[in-house]
């Protein structure tokens, strides 16, 4: 309740400034406003909103002794939980430096996007192939959710050598299948989707970097140039 009351001050101040001095520098008010209006305020006061009913809410039903279903207080503490790790954005951005690797993962989220689309169209028909091919044999192909886990977990480098060797226990099967399937997968997946990846952040990182020098150096000549 007190984070809403100093936000709603906030505005409320920012308001003012903003009309005092768009009126005598004969300005738009709502322009002035809008350029000096932290727009973080609003989101805050929707975070700490979702708080207080989540804790309401805890209090109402105090936590139904039926565990068949999720209780709404439950559910409302944990959007509240999300909301507010978003929030930390706003306190992160004081620092150029710790943003870093937030600016990287937005500005390079659409390439990554668009990289993995025709990712997650090999993965798809590697998983069916997977099932097809070995579900008879490995518990692990015998449906498609269970493919798409195993092939996850060897993209991270998990249960490599113990596909390999699962893959000398199918009895009708020639051991080189499973061997030529794995490896395969495990040449795309870590050798080629993994260091496109990599490089397409390494790129985005190194124009962060720079960028960030860049107007820390403005900045420094703009002190100068006041001084």
């Amino acid at each position: 309740i007190c984070c809403i009351v100093f936000n709603i001050y906030y505005i409320r101040s920012t308001y003012i400034y903003s009309k005092k001095k768009a009126v005598n520098n004969f300005q738009d008010p709502r322009k002035k406003f809008s350029s000096k209006f932290d727009r973080w305020s609003i989101y805050s006061i929707f975070c700490h909103i979702v708080t207080i009913a989540a804790s309401l809410s805890s209090i109402i039903y105090n936590f139904y002794d039926d565990k068949s279903f999720i209780p709404i207080s439950m559910i409302f503490m944990a959007l509240s939980s999300f909301f507010h790790t978003i929030l930390l954005l706003r306190y992160l951005k004081q620092k150029p430096q710790i943003m870093i690797i937030i600016n990287v993962a937005t500005t390079s989220i659409i390439k990554i996007f668009e990289f993995l689309v025709g990712c997650i169209t090999i993965f798809i028909a590697y998983t069916i192939f997977g099932s097809c091919l070995f579900g008879t044999y490995d518990t692990t192909f015998r449906s498609f959710i269970d493919s798409a886990e195993c092939l996850l977990a060897v993209i991270h480098g998990d249960s490599i050598q113990t596909m390999f060797d699962a893959a000398e226990l199918w009895p009708d099967l020639s051991r080189w299948y499973g061997i030529i399937y794995w490896g395969l997968w495990i040449f795309f997946s870590l050798t080629i989707m993994f260091n496109i990846s990599i490089s397409i952040f390494e790129e985005v990182l190194t124009k962060e970097i720079y960028k960030t020098a860049r107007e820390a150096q403005e900045r420094d000549h703009a002190e100068e140039a006041a001084r």
